[in-house]
């Protein structure tokens, strides 16, 4: 059999390894694979359920906001009497 006569389509992906996509930050082509881009360094994965911010950094930004109100507040009591 002769290499060259070689019925395989060579234009398209063979698998799902070889597909590509764009990066979310800079639109460089990619593989669907790569947990980061190339050429921005961007994780490009799925963020886990329930992602965003951990809760503990939750919470303590709500603590800062809650004493810096309360700080506020007695400041402008004071200011006032």
């Amino acid at each position: 059999m002769d290499w060259d006569d070689d019925d395989r389509d060579t234009d398209g992906p063979d698998d799902e390894s070889d597909r590509v996509a764009p990066c979310p930050s800079c639109g460089a082509e990619i593989s669907q694979e790569a947990e980061r881009c190339p050429r921005c360094g961007d994780w490009v994965l799925d963020a886990p359920a329930g992602g965003g911010w951990p809760l503990w950094m939750k919470l303590g930004a709500v603590l800062a906001l809650v004493v810096v109100g309360l700080w506020l507040v007695g400041w402008l009591l004071g200011a006032l009497a």
